[in-house]
């Protein structure tokens, strides 16, 4: 990793392969179940294989105002897609899945995962 590059890098999206996959998340009906275990072990191999960055989905989330509290049955469905994904990328697996993909390391890490929490404990 980069040492020029600051712990927001983590925040931003990856590029448009994760912006896709946030779309499909956002457009498709997970199941609970296996359909959601699924769901939780393709996103694990898209975060190790540096695609898919669960800081900055948190923070798109955020950003789009998907999550607001005033929305319609449509959207109160993409909003539970969304918390039950969520709800699969807690804190201890988010550090070793960062560690692991090498995304973030050291201070940076430990900070960036600090925000990470921050913002899922908003959403959820």
């Amino acid at each position: 990793m980069n040492q020029g590059i600051c712990s927001s890098v983590a925040f931003e999206s990856p590029g448009p392969l994760h912006d896709i996959i946030v779309c499909w998340i956002d457009q498709h009906v997970v199941h609970k179940g296996e359909g959601l275990k699924r769901l939780h072990l393709f996103i694990v191999e898209l975060i190790r294989a540096g695609i898919f960055y669960p800081l900055a989905y948190v923070r798109q989330l955020i950003v789009s105002g998907i999550m607001d509290t005033s929305v319609n049955m449509v959207d109160l469905e993409r909003q539970k897609r969304h918390c039950r994904i969520l709800k699969q990328l807690p804190g201890k697996f988010i550090h070793h899945a960062l560690e692991e993909s090498e995304i973030i390391e050291g201070p940076l890490l430990i900070e960036a995962l600090h925000v990470y929490l921050n913002e899922r404990r908003l959403i959820l």
